[in-house]
């Protein structure tokens, strides 16, 4: 009981045995101090439980479906670092006023600037996000440039080149769905794009091209004249038949006459 005398805390029984009552903003900064003989309960799994499965997986620091006590220590550690009044985990809101982030720590001006980045990204005014405002990642990145995912899409740039650059990338070697639910591509697509077209440049200067440097231009040409010459083939097979024909009716007329 020695790691208790630093602070106060309240018990009471319940159900026969003597529990630490959890009551207040101060109880959960001061968790750390509690000496783990006194925990009712010393782990628990992330899923089964009437509790919020994704609250709970973040809990799990180790992702390991359980969540231990320095786990819940650590969680308890960061939120009152961040806040300026513990008891606002009491309030059981949806939301929080942004003014509430104690922004003199490294942590809380990092929260503070992501609200701010999430609600203008949102179109949102005022000081206040709420729970749904951080859930829906698409709708938080879709209106940004660069979202830190590694994915660059048609709408990173606004130069017309580079984004003919992109969606050739994407049209030849493939794409990755960005944050923002946008086709991109990221790096190892981006590399095996230019590796192709290396690819494709020494392809042209090899001697598989028959006419050199000129074969683009008659191919072209070819294709100017191909429907001509299948109209001139055509023609020429049907009269080939004619002859046939009036050779053949030709010769079975004749033998009458020879023969009469």
């Amino acid at each position: 009981m020695e790691k208790n005398k630093g602070y106060k805390w309240n018990f009471a029984g319940v159900g026969g045995v003597t529990r630490v009552n959890i009551v207040s903003g101060e109880d959960i900064a001061h968790l750390g101090e509690l000496d783990q003989k006194l925990w009712t309960v010393l782990s628990c799994p992330v899923k089964g439980l009437e509790l919020d499965e994704k609250t709970l997986a973040m809990l799990d620091v180790d992702n390991d479906g359980k969540i231990r006590v320095n786990e819940v220590i650590e969680a308890a550690d960061w939120l009152t670092s961040v806040l300026k009044t513990n008891d606002l985990l009491f309030q059981q809101k949806g939301e929080i006023n942004l003014n509430d982030i104690k922004q003199e720590t490294e942590n809380g001006q990092k929260i503070y600037a992501s609200a701010k980045q999430i609600l203008q990204n949102l179109g949102k005014e005022g000081d206040v996000i709420t729970i749904a405002d951080t859930a829906d990642s698409m709708a938080i990145f879709a209106k940004t440039k660069f979202n830190g995912d590694g994915v660059i899409t048609t709408e990173s740039t606004d130069d017309a080149d580079l984004k003919a650059v992109i969606e050739n990338c994407i049209k030849t070697v493939g794409s990755t769905i960005d944050r923002s639910g946008v086709e991109g591509v990221n790096a190892g697509q981006i590399e095996a794009f230019y590796a192709n077209c290396a690819d494709y440049d020494a392809w042209q200067k090899t001697s598989v091209l028959p006419y050199g440097d000129k074969t683009a231009a008659a191919l072209a040409a070819y294709q100017a004249i191909k429907p001509k010459v299948k109209n001139a083939t055509r023609i020429n097979a049907n009269t080939f038949n004619f002859f046939i024909n009036f050779s053949n009716s030709f010769q079975i007329i004749y033998s009458f006459k020879i023969n009469l």
